[in-house]
């Protein structure tokens, strides 16, 4: 059976339980340092406690160590890398080549989407030197993506849903400029969000203040079953940085969304196991949303950026219908709430409101609606009734307990675990249980009541292997008068589990001897069994097999000629110069963090071109416009340049 995995975003420990919780197969999440979100570190201590979570329904634990590294901070890397090894993770994402060289506990190693991962041969040598899973590239056609998996056997890993960088992953180098924080760094200014004016050569202007680098979120959703069709492995979703109802939210859609594909193709089978009951409604429109793209998936998209906001919009409810002072007409079937917040995108820009209160189609602000005019689109980027319905409790994953009371002389003690060597401490501690029930219930007895042995079991499946434990009742505890009412009475107490991460989907009674036991001590016999099950389960958790391993096939494999040779490759550090001089890149040289000191320095090269998406490019028939193009915020001025043969969008500096 082939893994498919919803790998989910973790920005603390809290998020990433509840990203297991709603149906993620894995989380990613930063450690102390080193990972690439400066505002989204974590303690050894919280990782180590998220990955036994996610381990008890045989999840996976990827930590990220994708920032790159000076000299003085390779020792750290190393040591950090042994210790989230302790702690239990189950995989690297890495950026720079220098961990390559190291001393590095036995872990899988996952090449980051800052590798920039955009062909097969980059792909191809990313698996000779090492790498077991590789992250693509987003502006990847399904077409390419398709290419890439039939042309290597390292798993591959696709962003579905969640902000876009503008830019090639780990290409970037504006923020440095513009602030001098570093993307590659972990510590990103976001400059593709801010707001800009573009011009001629001569200084007309094209657009004024606008976002016009602000990209649409992706949201992949209508394609999960093409991507699987195409041999794709993980299916990730970005949002480190993102609150609790964000990666609950997307995270439950996405994975009842993958569940439905599963069970109709054959031959796939998600990686981790539990089932999952939310108690909202999934909708990623919901919670923090700018408006959809799938991107480069099926070509180029005429529309891309969201230039009026950068910020979420959320869902599009409908037009304005009138406006009378601080009430606000729209025409909409959405269903709107006191407290939902609301956006209407005018001439002006985009302007916020809070519905204070609400009726049938009609909205009343406490606050002044300046510019806002008939015909003009409201959005809903706060969605409060759904928003209250998140958080803990919102999700809650379980595994499916069989409870089996077994009357009658053929009742044998049976314990059938994984664990080994654990069976005779479970049965010593069943004995003690069940003495101590006996003398609980001894008030009931009569001399003349016949008497039998019986066996409660509790079995679950982790993943195909089955763990069961089975707890006595002792030959001297009375056989009940009325067998049937009491049999009602064993099924009852045995269908209520007690542990969130059970969950009894099965009580019955074997057998006509029904022993008699009152229902507080039924519940201390469940309760047992059902502490001896989840240490059960928790041994198996422990030993959770590890994933694949990547091999070093061939330990001088030349780098690509594809891809970049210069600044591009990132190297920050000695050993991942000599990485790179190791496989044949000739004139490789450390590149300074702040490098930018002469006009034409590259600041960006992205797939999304400003000419196409203003409608000017002369593949649709405009009239050609001078190139370069002048892209000015803050004083700044960008130079744009186009590569028509490649269809990309170049941004220096002037």
């Amino acid at each position: 059976m082939r893994r498919v995995e919803l790998l989910s975003p973790a920005a603390d420990l809290r998020t990433g339980i509840l990203a297991i919780d709603a149906g993620a197969d894995a989380v990613y999440i930063g450690p102390p340092c080193f990972g690439a979100r400066a505002k989204a570190a974590n303690s050894i201590h919280d990782i180590e406690a998220l990955a036994r979570h996610a381990h008890f329904f045989g999840a996976r634990v990827y930590a990220t160590l994708n920032t790159l590294l000076k000299d003085d901070e390779l020792l750290e890397a190393q040591r950090l890398a042994w210790q989230l090894y302790g702690a239990g993770v189950d995989a690297l994402i890495v950026q720079d080549m220098a961990l390559l060289q190291m001393d590095l506990p036995p872990l899988p190693l996952h090449a980051s989407t800052q590798t920039d991962n955009r062909s097969l041969d980059k792909v191809h040598f990313l698996q000779g030197v090492g790498f077991s899973r590789v992250v693509l590239a987003r502006e990847l056609s399904l077409e390419q993506i398709e290419a890439i998996s039939q042309g290597c056997s390292v798993e591959l890993e696709v962003f579905v849903h969640g902000a876009l960088c503008v830019c090639y992953s780990g290409q970037c180098y504006l923020s440095e400029y513009l602030t001098g924080r570093s993307a590659n760094r972990g510590e990103c200014a976001q400059p593709c969000r801010y707001s800009y004016t573009l011009r001629t050569p001569s200084g007309q202007v094209l657009s004024q203040d606008r976002h016009l680098l602000s990209l649409r979120d992706l949201n992949h959703t209508p394609n999960l079953r093409q991507l699987l069709q195409a041999g794709v492995t993980s299916f990730k979703i970005e949002g480190r940085m993102k609150d609790v109802a964000y990666i609950q939210n997307v995270t439950a859609h996405h994975s009842q969304h993958l569940n439905s594909l599963v069970a109709q193709i054959s031959g796939l089978r998600r990686s981790s196991w539990g089932s999952v009951e939310c108690r909202f409604t999934p909708n990623p429109s919901r919670t923090f949303a700018r408006p959809f793209t799938e991107y480069f998936l099926w070509g180029r998209p005429t529309t891309l950026v969201c230039a009026d906001t950068p910020k979420a919009l959320g869902e599009y409810i409908g037009p304005v219908a009138w406006v009378r002072g601080r009430r606000l007409g729209i025409r909409t079937h959405t269903q709107l709430a006191n407290g939902d917040g609301l956006v209407v995108i005018t001439p002006a820009g985009a302007v916020g409101l809070r519905a204070d209160v609400v009726e049938n189609e009609v909205v009343t602000s406490h606050q002044t609606l300046p510019s806002i005019d008939v015909g003009q689109p409201v959005w809903r980027n706060f969605a409060k009734v759904h928003t209250d319905q998140l958080g803990e409790g919102a999700a809650v994953r379980y595994l499916e307990v069989e409870a089996v009371l077994e009357c009658g002389d053929h009742c044998e003690l049976r314990h059938i675990s994984d664990c080994g060597g654990a069976s005779g401490d479970l049965a010593c501690d069943g004995e003690e249980n069940s003495q101590a029930v006996q003398h609980s219930t001894s008030a009931t007895a009569t001399s003349a009541s016949p008497k039998c042995g019986a066996s409660l079991t509790l079995s679950v499946f982790w993943g195909s292997r089955p763990i069961s434990i089975a707890i006595p009742i002792p030959e001297t505890t009375e056989l009940a008068k009325n067998a049937e009412g009491q049999r009602k009475v064993w099924i009852k107490q045995l269908g209520i589990s007690g542990f969130q991460q059970f969950k009894v989907t099965r009580a019955a009674v074997l057998g006509d001897a029904v022993p008699f036991l009152p229902i507080a001590s039924i519940n201390a016999l469940r309760r047992r069994a059902m502490e001896l099950l989840v240490s059960s389960v928790w041994r198996v958790s422990e030993a959770i097999p590890p994933l694949r391993m990547g091999s070093c096939s061939i330990p001088r494999i030349p780098y690509p000629t594809g891809s970049p040779r210069d600044f591009r490759l990132n190297i920050a550090n000695h050993s991942a110069l000599d990485f790179y001089r190791l496989h044949g890149v000739r004139g490789a040289s450390i590149t300074p963090i702040a490098r930018f000191h002469t006009q034409g320095d590259e600041l960006m090269r992205t797939k999304y071109c400003l000419r196409y998406e203003l409608h000017l490019c002369p593949r649709q028939g405009a009239c050609r416009q001078a190139s370069p193009l002048i892209l000015e915020s803050g004083g700044k001025k960008l130079k744009l340049l186009f590569d028509c043969e490649k269809c990309e969008m170049v941004l220096e500096k002037l």
